[in-house]
């Protein structure tokens, strides 16, 4: 549980939350197809993106019938949360799970929907996002931030300035976020109920199958975050 309280930060306009909750529109789920790379292995539901590229048209009715079901009620059917977890090797002699690559196969409807999502939140992202946030913001770099470093370094010993630099690294560090928090977070920063409702739908309904000489095992939720 979060113990945060009264935490200032950037907050969206109105009018940036009212888009990212209209209806979703058949053009919004076109252009994540239109751009996706379809050829990627199917997650458990044997689908991958080409399957709906190529059969849209016949689809695309039922299709945007479920995503404007998801957009009223806010809850995803079980299935569709499901992902294989397939190990691949990164070493040849293997002594324990650090020596796997962990690979995602996540069901294909899932997926779409996901980036619908991503694809509004992008819009939004310049007015919750200080400025000196570097990673995961389009047009900025991650290594921006070492230039900056770096130079208030050499300032500091320029002019003999006494100061502290803390660098912090967690592993794994989304893995570990409450979820409790970023729904707080989120309402902090002006998103709607319909909108943080969605997204804590989709980050605590997951199950996992791991593969295992190709066949699942049984299905297991994913508790971290909770």
């Amino acid at each position: 549980m979060h113990v945060l309280t009264n935490v200032s930060c950037k907050k969206l306009m109105r009018s940036e939350m009212d888009m990212l909750e209209a209806e979703f529109t058949t053009e919004e789920v076109w252009d994540v197809l239109d751009k996706c790379d379809g050829n990627k292995a199917p997650g458990p539901d044997g689908l991958n993106l080409n399957f709906f590229k190529a059969h849209w048209e016949v689809i695309r009715e039922d299709f945007m019938r479920f995503i404007k079901e998801f957009h009223k009620d806010g809850t995803l059917v079980k299935d569709l949360n499901n992902t294989f977890l397939t190990l691949i090797l990164k070493t040849l002699n293997p002594v324990s799970m650090g020596d796997f690559m962990p690979i995602s196969l996540i069901g294909a409807m899932y997926k779409i929907f996901a980036k619908v999502l991503a694809n509004l939140i992008k819009k939004v992202m310049h007015s919750i996002i200080g400025e000196f946030q570097m990673a995961f913001v389009k047009g900025r770099q991650i290594i921006d931030s070492f230039v900056i470093a770096e130079e208030i370094i050499n300032m500091w010993k320029k002019d003999q300035v006494e100061g502290l630099l803390v660098k912090l690294d967690f592993e794994k560090a989304y893995d570990s976020v409450d979820h409790g928090l970023l729904d707080y977070m989120m309402e902090c920063m002006g998103f709607g109920d319909r909108w943080r409702g969605w997204i804590c739908n989709c980050i605590s309904t997951p199950f996992l199958s791991v593969l295992v000489n190709g066949s699942p095992t049984s299905q297991f939720s994913l508790e971290r975050g909770h």
